[in-house]
C-alpha cells in the first residue's frame, strides 16, 4: 500500500476549517484523490491507497457516476415503465 498525501496549502486548509458544515474540508481532502484516480485511469489505485481513502473515493465515484445512470439503465432494460400522464 502506498501513501497518498496530496499537498494542501495552509491557507486553503484554514479556509476549509472555517466552514461549519464541513463541506469545504471534505471537498478539499477528496478532490485530490479523485483527480489522481482520473490521472492514473486505473481502479487499481484504490488498492494502493489507505482503506479509508479508497472507501471515500468509491463512495464519491458511485455517487457521482453510478447512481444517476441507474434509472436510465433500468429504463433501457425495460424494468421501469412511465405511468404518469401528460
Amino acid at each position: 500500500m502506498e501513501a497518498f498525501f496530496p499537498q494542501i496549502p495552509a491557507k486553503d486548509l484554514d479556509h476549509a476549517l472555517g466552514d461549519e458544515s464541513g463541506a469545504r474540508l471534505y471537498a478539499l481532502l477528496v478532490q485530490p484523490l479523485l483527480e489522481e484516480l482520473y490521472q492514473q485511469q486505473d481502479f487499481g489505485f484504490l488498492d494502493r491507497i489507505e482503506p479509508v481513502q479508497s472507501w471515500v473515493v468509491a463512495y464519491e465515484y458511485g455517487r457521482s457516476q453510478g447512481l444517476p445512470g441507474r434509472l436510465i439503465q433500468r429504463m433501457e432494460d425495460g424494468y421501469t415503465q412511465w405511468r404518469g400522464g401528460l
